[in-house]
């Protein structure tokens, strides 16, 4: 991953041609709140594409495109490039979207203590600490119990805090939410969220994102029978039968497939055991052990995709067992699932590259040939579990775009035992390297990216598959080329692990780069590029996240961002037009 109108009638059996229509329909769409983004329906065999409601008033009812099949593997381009996208990390500060029970992605809770406010002090609960949360600094930590699903186990004069929507800059939706809940204690909202009616177990609240975030306090005196089960409804879905946003599923729709590294927290966590897991019913899906398996494998049965799991470097064999078990029984049949051993073990700003590292010396062995032993272990268990269709289960194993070596080691060490080969193909620049400050030029910086992309990127693209080939002859088994990861990789701080952290490039002209018309170009020269040079997979990283110095990889800045003003998310959906 990066260091950081009218109703029109379309009727076509053809997906190239839909999406054709949808993207030419979605760039109707507005903003946050105040306007409206695409919204896609299927009808008797044609597709109604229309304005959709905005985002904080769209219902659970809005059609959808029903596909007839499968989309897994249809989204491709003429010359054969299938397109994916991957999530990013489900947090308080996640601009996806992701369910209309916000709830669900609210932050760890915070305990006060009588006459203490939120933000006074950062004492997370035990156990259900993030990576952010281990740099709170102020304070005590003083945690309290957490019950088997994460619900704080509070005494009778305490207050635990949460928050929703973070460092959203107002883009998420506004209006009247509906707060419900289990067991006897008093719930109330602060900052964005005001209560308008208060029944037993049960709040109207008022959102209005322009004060900042929703923060829920809660006390729960009935030790017996606490609170327990909240649920936070966005507006006019209480009544919900899907988990999912509706311009969540729409904003991925074009995608067959989509990577959930991120959802399962695969850098810097522990999954624990099976046992521990996160569930649906787990107070949140933000703690270290990322999305329940089953939102994963739900999300891609209603877009119809292909799901690409990472498998954290510590899961045990009854981990990758049961993992492999409940995708089986949940996913819907005939759908292709890629299973990736965690995620760049090559990496060293990540645990696991630690980790293999030091197995290596353990078994006298290469880090590369340490990934590739785990690889082999978790696949043999999963065609295991898919043994009446072992064909289902993809074995995507990956390295590192500028060091062939760690390709080589691996694919030795396979020995054929691989369906694909995967790289992070991004286009970028080393500004303190390549001449550019603080002072650069949109320009200027986009035509050492280009560069980059010509000279570099491509090039190395090809040399990979090259290899493939190579070993696809000596096996007899055609070993696919992929990118688990790719984009633009323009960032105003420097390298991660420099000890100089000033920044390098102005990050105002950097945000600017991401909407010229030369990143457009250069979009199209790296699918094009990386289509001829005989990759079949490109997943795109990643969905929708603020602008930040050292984060501008976000297709779109916020979910319902109008697509004029998102280029790089446009031209994935125009590139599957060629």
């Amino acid at each position: 991953m990066p260091h950081w109108r009218e109703t029109t009638d379309v009727r076509t059996p053809d997906l190239s041609r839909l999406v054709l229509a949808i993207a030419a329909a979605l760039p109707l769409a507005g903003g946050c709140a105040a306007a409206s983004c695409g919204s896609t329906a299927g009808h008797e065999g044609s597709v109604v594409v229309r304005p959709a409601p905005p985002v904080d008033e769209a219902t659970p009812d809005d059609p959808a495109v029903e596909p007839t099949s499968s989309r897994a593997g249809r989204s491709r381009r003429a010359d054969g490039l299938e397109l994916g996208m991957n999530l990013s990390v489900m947090n308080a500060r996640n601009r996806e979207l992701t369910f209309v029970d916000a709830f669900r992605g609210s932050s760890n809770w915070e305990l006060l203590q009588p006459g203490e406010q939120p933000g006074q002090r950062r004492r997370p609960a035990k156990g259900h600490a993030d990576d952010e949360d281990m740099k709170w600094k102020r304070g005590d930590v003083l945690p309290f119990e957490l019950d088997a699903t994460g619900w704080p186990l509070l005494g009778p004069q305490e207050t635990a805090v949460g928050m929703m929507f973070q460092n959203m800059d107002g883009h998420y939706p506004g209006g009247r939410y509906v707060c419900t809940w289990e067991g006897k204690g008093r719930v109330d909202f602060q900052r964005a969220g005001r209560i308008v009616e208060r029944e037993p177990n049960r709040l109207v609240v008022e959102v209005d994102p322009a004060l900042g975030p929703v923060i829920i306090r809660y006390q729960s005196p009935d030790a017996e029978d606490p609170v327990r089960k909240l649920r936070f409804w966005m507006p006019g879905f209480e009544k919900a039968t899907s988990a999912f946003h509706p311009l969540l599923i729409e904003r991925l729709r074009p995608f067959s497939v989509i990577r959930f590294g991120n959802w399962a927290r695969t850098n810097f966590s522990d999954p624990g055991g099976w046992d521990e897991r996160t569930t649906p019913d787990s107070m949140t899906q933000t703690t270290p052990r990322g999305v329940a398996l089953e939102y994963m494998v739900d999300l891609c049965n209603e877009l119809e995709a292909s799901p690409w799991f990472c498998i954290g470097f510590r899961a045990d064999d009854r981990y990758v067992r049961n993992f492999a078990l409940l995708v089986r029984e949940r996913l819907k049949p005939g759908i292709p699932i890629r299973v990736e051993f965690s995620n760049e073990v090559w990496n060293p700003i990540f645990p696991q590259s630690k980790w293999a590292r030091e197995q290596a010396k353990e078994r006298g062995i290469r880090p590369p040939q340490v990934t590739a032993d785990e690889s082999l272990r978790i696949w043999r268990i999963w065609r295991e579990v898919f043994a009446d269709e072992p064909e289902r289960v993809v074995r995507v194993a990956a390295g590192h775009i500028h060091n062939e070596s760690v390709a080589r080691a691996m694919l030795e060490r396979l020995d054929g035992e691989v369906d694909a080969f995967a790289l992070g193909a991004y286009f970028g620049l080393k500004a303190e390297k390549q001449g550019l400050s603080d002072k650069s030029t949109v320009d200027e910086i986009m035509a050492v990216a280009r560069k980059n992309l010509d000279e570099l990127v491509l090039p190395r693209i090809a040399a990979h598959k090259a290899l493939l080939e190579e070993h696809g002859k000596k096996s007899g088994h055609p070993i696919r080329l992929v990118a688990y990861e790719g984009g633009q990789h323009i960032v105003a701080s420097r390298a991660l692990g420099t000890a100089d952290r000033r920044l390098a490039l102005d990050p105002q002209t950097v945000f600017a780069c991401q909407v010229s018309p030369r990143m457009t170009e250069a979009y199209r020269v790296l699918l094009s590029g990386v289509a001829e040079r005989g990759m079949e997979l490109f997943l795109a990283y990643d969905l929708a996240g603020r602008r930040m110095p050292g984060d501008t990889f976000g297709h779109l800045e916020y979910l319902s961002q109008p697509l004029e003003e998102a280029p790089k998310y446009r031209v994935l959906l125009e590139e599957l037009r060629r």
